[in-house]
Formats: C-alpha cells, sequence, structure tokens
C-alpha cells in the first residue's frame, strides 16, 4: 500500500512556506508494515501514530545507561483544527488527528533529564501528516 509521510516542524509551520511538508522518509522501521495493518484495520489510527512518533523519536534520540524510555501517548482529538491539504479526494474521506508523544528520562545520581518528542499526526487515507513535530532533550 502505497501512503506517503509528510513532516512539518514547528518553525516550518510558523514560517508559512509555500509548500509547508517535506517527505518523511524512516529507514529501517517498520513503519510501513504498520501501514499496511492499518489499511486492513487490524489497528486504529492511534496505534499507528504511536509507531510513527516511536520511530521519529527512536531516530532523533541518542540512548546511553541510565535512560528509562516510555511508552508513547497519543490522545486522539474530535475535529481537526486545521485542513490537511488541497486534496479533494481526502477531504470527503475521514481524517483521524493524533496528539502524539514519547520521551525518556534519565534519572540517575541527583541528574533528571528529560528527552522528548510531540507532535501532531494526521493520518488520512492516503497519507500521513507529521504536523508541529519538536524535539528537545532538557536538563
Amino acid at each position: 500500500i502505497k501512503m506517503n509521510l509528510h513532516i512539518r516542524t514547528k518553525d516550518e509551520k510558523k514560517k508559512g512556506d509555500i509548500k509547508p511538508y517535506v517527505h518523511l522518509n524512516l529507514p529501517h522501521s517498520d513503519v510501513r508494515h504498520r501501514i499496511n495493518a492499518f489499511h486492513s484495520g487490524k489497528i486504529s489510527a492511534c496505534a499507528l501514530a504511536s509507531d510513527v512518533i516511536t520511530a521519529l523519536f527512536h531516530r532523533d534520540f541518542m540512548p546511553g545507561t541510565h535512560w528509562n524510555i516510555d511508552a508513547a501517548t497519543v490522545d486522539e482529538l474530535l475535529l481537526d483544527p486545521e485542513p490537511l491539504v488541497n486534496d479533494e479526494e481526502d477531504r470527503t474521506k475521514k481524517t483521524s488527528v493524533v496528539k502524539a508523544e514519547k520521551q525518556a528520562v534519565w534519572d540517575w545520581k541527583d541528574v533528571y533529564s528529560v528527552a522528548s518528542a510531540k507532535a501532531t499526526i494526521k493520518i488520512s487515507s492516503r497519507d500521513i501528516y507529521v504536523d508541529d513535530y519538536s524535539y528537545y532533550v532538557a536538563g
């Protein structure tokens, strides 16, 4: 099943570029298998969003000892605050919108740090849009 992934960071969204999303390539991930599972009805949009934020987190995160990686959290939103793109076919079909976050905590010998990836993930019948993506490490 051909389904493209697109991404736009918070900074890119603020700039308001004409072509705001860029193609997202997640090599060495099983996101493609999960997309097929989603299309066949075996997993929900929330489960697919969880897999996408997890893949992005592991793309950006440099693990080390003493990090505890939490499971991704997802919350499905009822209304999409912003349309996806000017695509009539996608507009006529249901789009799932999910707030997703994945984080890791390092709490060892009086040192505390948090690494976090957050995004709004929009899943249509043809594409996945990762919007407002941010990744940071604090502490």
